[in-house]
């Protein structure tokens, strides 16, 4: 887990790993109201929002702030994006960085 005044950059598999709610979770199938679910994935909200060009990208339809449904088939291509990108940003520049993560304004 983050210590105090940094981003938890882990990906953390149950809710008793978490040390706060600032996480976005990440479920299979259709949301049914309740949060932290067994079963659920969930990432700190400063390492998602570093990653969340690559999912606007493959899923324009994206909402920060909404609801998600996104299907199985776009699922796959975000996450093979994320692992694409995760081997490239060791060692590059900031801009570099910024075009590997699809940040705006930065490609």
């Amino acid at each position: 887990m983050g210590r105090p005044g940094t981003a938890d950059w882990g990906v953390r598999r149950t809710p008793g790993e978490l040390d706060s709610t600032a996480y976005i979770e990440i479920g299979p199938g259709r949301y049914s109201g309740k949060h932290w679910q067994a079963g659920f994935v969930f990432i700190g909200e400063a390492a998602f929002l570093m990653a969340e060009g690559l999912v606007r990208r493959e899923f324009p339809g994206y909402d920060r702030f909404g609801i998600n449904e996104i299907p199985a088939e776009v699922g796959t291509r975000i996450i093979e994006a994320w692992r694409a990108a995760s081997t490239r940003l060791v060692g590059v520049s900031p801009d570099e960085a910024c075009t590997a993560l699809a940040l705006p304004g930065r490609q």
